[in-house]
């Protein structure tokens, strides 16, 4: 539950992960530390447990912010990086830091307002949004 993921957070071996639980700081940082797998690992369970989702709902809908996360892994971090580090070396970095904050959002929809009885196209949607917004970071932090 969120209790969980906030003690998670706030743990010694994650403790740089979220100063004061800030939103945009936890999402900026989640995804490009050594906290990144707190999504991968809490999301299932917090749905089916908190949001009322079947197990098997819950894990389809993990499964397709995982497909957005990689999307956002090739598409955005790897060749968009990768252009924008031909044109000036301080472009990519505006990519992940503005692809983490535009990220916020859709996890935020994700987190408060999708529930068991959500269409399940809006809740696709907002899984994709949300890994595709959280992939680029990865690449590019690596990279520069």
């Amino acid at each position: 539950s969120y209790k969980v993921l906030q003690d998670v957070l706030h743990g010694e071996y994650c403790q740089y992960a979220s100063y004061h639980m800030c939103p945009w700081h936890t999402c900026s940082t989640s995804f490009h530390s050594r906290c990144r797998g707190i999504i991968n690992v809490f999301l299932n369970d917090f749905l089916s447990e908190d949001r009322g989702f079947s197990v098997q709902m819950a894990t389809t809908t993990l499964m397709f912010f995982s497909v957005g996360n990689g999307l956002g892994l090739f598409v955005l971090g790897g060749g968009m990086g990768q252009r924008l580090y031909r044109m000036d070396k301080r472009y990519p970095a505006l990519l992940a830091g503005g692809s983490a904050v535009l990220a916020c959002w859709p996890l935020w929809i994700l987190f408060n307002k999708i529930d068991v009885e959500t269409p399940y196209w809006k809740v696709v949607s907002v899984a994709i949004l949300a890994g595709f917004g959280s992939g680029p970071t990865g690449p590019i932090i690596k990279a520069t």
